[in-house]
Formats: structure tokens, C-alpha cells, sequence
């Protein structure tokens, strides 16, 4: 169907859309726009690993899009686990209304306490950059890359040295005054962040109008903010220059970026490396698993290939290759019944969920899964077998009508493929609805930081009200614990 037909009211042109160029009037028009997104279709001779090297090596101007799968590996305190950076701040500030709104500017203004907590964690300097963001410099250093947009606010892209980099969500390479807007750089405010000081401005005096001093604040998008106006200019450019997509690390929940990939022509092949398959979108290459694992059997594909003119070899940490496990041996690892298998499938690599699991006798150190015709299993993966079922008999049956036979054979059991052991269907809509909430009506960001406020295991029914009326006055002393 075209996106120009008339027969659906929700179907606009969206690959020749013009965006406006003021920062307001550009969050508006994202929101609006994301109204009328539909999926696109899967690409059909776009499906192995050995199609993605081809791609990237034949592209001129490849945007990646980057979360915080990205810099995972780098150290950066998570948030969700036990001892993550939520847990703890519960503990050090138990009137926060909910973990959030420690990011959340409104709250911010009422006690900027937590955050610069927080930010003592993940401030510039303490880490050094994945293997993902190397294959991303890489990736400029042979003159393929168009743009980096990415989510995270790590400063990590920098320190990579990546240049084309849009950091869609700020970082905290800089801290603006909340009230004389006065700007410095991170190394400005550095002391007063370790020393656990909240970083009031010197160059603002207290007055009549302004009885305090502004506070300065790290330029990276709150909640209730909007996107910088550099990224609507840089993608409104990009969208039509495109010739490759690659999502390292991100859920794509995070709107307006997650829209990145709905604002690209549909003919323009898409490729995923995350931990996990995302349901709502249809990409043309799905490597699920650790990001570094997969970025470094690339690189080496690469390098094997097309490496007379390059060396995209010379930041792999493994210079071996993975061994591909294909065709039924792989498939039994979806579709053979979960009751009937002498291995345990609960028993997981590298997942805290019984219904995201990965049999450890298929998947061995040095392998990766094949599951045709375009989903490669990789160690890291959070895989949901019923998902991954559901997926790939709508792709073999779109693509290829061999594919019909494999399913029906005695040696899985297609029958009881939806069994009351699986995940349910409704749960599977509520994940969806969600994805919806994740920006105001207004086009402002309201989750965006690092892509690392994760909603699928967030309790919104069990948060407090969010008041700021209700709690106690900031203490006037600026020193905390």
C-alpha cells in the first residue's frame, strides 16, 4: 500500500516530510507525527549475517542509532538490579516519589539532591568505550558513516572520538545555569559532583527577583524537556541521504528517536543488535545478543572479506570467528517442546526471566544461533520463545513457502506451541500499550535518559502520587550525603 493512499486517513507521506525549524514547533510536529507511524515491511532479500557485512561495506551514509546496550559493557552502573542506582537512592532519599523523578525537571528544581547523586556515578572520565562504540568510529574511519544518533548521555561517542555524533538526549559534557543560563564545560563542576556539592553558579547573585543563585545544571533532556533542536534539523537532513540502518543497543521506546526508523524510505534496510527481539518493530536482520559479541564476529566478517582496504579487524578483542549453528539443529530450539527437552530451558544465559531463555545445549561458548530466514541468537540474548515462535512462522510464511513444510514435521510440536506455559497474549498487549506512553502530548521527552529508565518492569500502579506540594522544603544547606 502506498503511504499516499487515501483510503486509510492515517497514512501520510511521511518520508517527504519537512519539519519545522523552531525547537517548540519541531517537538509539536514529532508528536503529531508519530500519530499516523505504521511498521514497515520486512525487506525480502535482506536475512543473513552475510547480507549485513555486504551492506555496510557497499553503504556511503549509514545512521546508527544507538541505546544503552551500547555502552553496557563499559561498567556504567544499571539501574533495575537489586543494588542498581534506583534501589539506592530509595534508601539515601526516601521521600522521591518514584526512582524517575530524580530526572524529572520539575522535581529537579524542588531538590536537585538525587541527581547529582546520580551523577557522581556516570560523570565523564571513569569509563572508557565499548567495542560497539569502535565499530561505530570504525565505521567513520572508512567514510560510511552519515550520523550516530544516540540515546545515552555517557558522553562515551566523545570519548570514542566519533564526530557525526548527535547526542539526542544532551550528556553531561556541559552544565548551563537554570537561571542566568551561564555555560561551562564538565570539568567546571567536576570537583563539586565528587565532592558531592550541588554546583551552584558563581556568576549569578542573588537579587530581589532571584533570591538564590541558579543551580548548574548538566545539559542533559529531563523529563518534561524537549529534544535539542540540532537532532530535529539533523535527522529532517539525514532521513533522505540514508542508505543503511543499523540499532545498536536500544528498545526503541523512547520517542521522538524511536521514530527514526518509521521517518526512513521503507525500500532502505534496517539491522538490529540488541539483547532482545522488539515486537513492534519488522527489521530485515535481527542480532540478538551482546552487542560487543556481535559488533566483533562483524568486524572480523569485515575484515575477512573486504579487508585489503581496511583493517576493520584492529579493535576486535576475539580474532576468531563464531560457530553457526543452522537448519533443524537451531529450530529445536524454538519449537521443540519445552516439557519434552532433557535440558532444563529455564536454565539461562544471561536472563533473570524463565519466559527469556537460551538452552545451554545448543548455544555454546564460541556459537551463535541461525534461525531462519533472518534471526541470529547470539550469547547475551533475552529471548522469548513464544515471541520468537509467533515471529518466525509469519516470516517463513511470508517469505518462503518451503519454510511451511519445516513447521508441520514431526520433530517440533507446533501443536502446543501456544501452551499455558508460555507467556499470554494479553501480557504481550500490555507491553504494547505501554510503548505509547513513553511521550508527552507535546512532543517533550518523557523518558530519556541513556535509554536506561527501562518501563517494561516499572510498577506504575504502586507509585505514589507525584506532588511536589506534599514534601518537605529542600534543605537550605547545598552539602549531602
Amino acid at each position: 500500500m502506498s503511504s499516499q493512499s487515501t483510503s486509510d486517513p492515517k497514512q501520510i507521506d511521511l518520508e517527504n516530510l519537512e519539519l519545522p525549524s523552531s525547537s517548540i514547533a519541531l517537538n509539536h510536529a514529532s508528536a503529531i507525527s508519530s500519530l499516523f507511524l505504521t511498521p514497515r515491511e520486512k525487506l525480502p532479500s535482506v536475512n543473513t549475517i552475510e547480507d549485513c557485512v555486504d551492506l555496510i561495506y557497499k553503504s556511503k551514509n549509514i545512521i546508527v542509532l544507538t541505546g544503552a546496550g551500547c555502552s553496557v559493557s563499559c561498567g556504567i552502573p544499571d539501574f533495575r538490579s537489586r543494588d542498581g542506582v534506583y534501589a539506592r537512592l530509595r534508601i539515601d532519599f526516601p521521600d522521591l516519589p518514584d526512582p524517575q523523578s530524580m530526572f524529572d525537571i520539575f522535581y529537579f528544581e524542588h531538590d536537585p539532591r538525587p541527581f547529582f547523586k546520580f551523577a557522581k556515578e556516570i560523570y565523564p572520565g571513569q569509563f572508557k568505550p565499548s567495542l560497539s562504540h569502535m565499530f561505530i568510529k570504525n565505521l567513520e574511519q572508512s567514510g560510511r558513516l552519515l550520523r550516530n544518533y544516540t540515546q545515552n548521555i555517557d558522553t562515551l561517542e566523545l570519548a570514542a572520538e566519533i564526530k557525526n555524533v548527535i547526542q539526542c538526549h544532551g550528556s553531561f559534557a556541559t552544565a548551563t545555569c537554570t537561571v542566568c543560563k551561564y555555560k561551562v564545560n564538565s570539568e567546571y563542576i567536576k570537583d563539586k559532583i565528587y565532592q558531592q556539592e550541588i554546583p551552584y553558579c558563581d556568576k549569578c547573585l542573588p537579587n530581589e527577583d532571584t533570591p538564590s543563585s541558579g543551580i548548574l545544571k548538566p545539559d542533559i533532556v529531563f523529563f518534561g524537556e524537549g529534544l535539542p533542536e540540532e537532532y530535529h534539523n539533523s535527522i529532517n537532513d539525514d532521513k533522505n541521504k540514508c542508505d543503511l540502518l543499523i540499532v545498536i543497543g536500544s528498545s526503541l521506546k523512547v520517542k521522538p528517536v524511536a521514530n527514526i526508523p518509521h521517518l526512513l524510505p521503507k525500500e532502505i534496510p534496517q539491522i538490529l543488535i540488541n539483547r532482545e527481539s522488539l515486537k513492534h518493530m519488522n527489521f530485515d536482520v535481527e542480532l540478538l545478543g551482546d552487542c560487543d559479541v556481535i559488533t566483533n564476529e562483524i568486524l572480523m566478517r569485515l575484515n575477512q572479506k573486504y579487508g585489503q582496504e581496511h583493517d576493520w579487524s584492529v579493535n576486535c578483542k576475539e580474532k576468531m570467528f563464531l560457530n553457526q549453528i543452522e537448519d533443524q539443529e537451531a529450530d529445536r530450539f524454538v519449537f521443540q517442546n519445552p516439557n519434552e527437552s532433557e535440558t532444563n530451558l529455564n536454565e539461562s544465559i544471561d536472563s533473570n526471566y524463565s519466559s527469556k531463555v537460551i538452552n545451554k545445549d545448543y548455544l555454546k561458548e564460541n556459537s551463535f544461533i541461525y534461525l531462519k530466514p533472518s534471526i541470529y541468537v547470539f550469547h547475551g540474548a533475552e529471548v522469548s520463545i513464544k515471541s520468537m515462535r509467533k515471529k518466525l512462522k509469519k516470516l517463513r510464511n511470508l517469505l518462503n513457502t518451503d519454510f511451511k513444510e519445516e513447521l508441520d514435521e514431526d520433530d517440533f510440536d507446533t501443536e502446543d506451541e501456544f501452551s499455558t506455559d508460555d507467556e499470554t497474549d494479553e501480557d504481550d498487549d500490555e507491553e504494547e500499550e505501554s510503548d505509547d506512553e513513553d511521550q508527552n502530548d507535546d512532543g517533550t521527552c518523557k523518558i530519556g535518559l541513556n535509554s536506561v529508565i527501562d518501563q517494561d518492569e516499572y510498577d506504575e500502579e504502586n507509585d505514589e502520587d507525584f506532588r511536589l506540594d506534599d514534601k518537605d522544603s529542600l534543605r537550605e544547606e547545598n552539602k549531602f550525603s
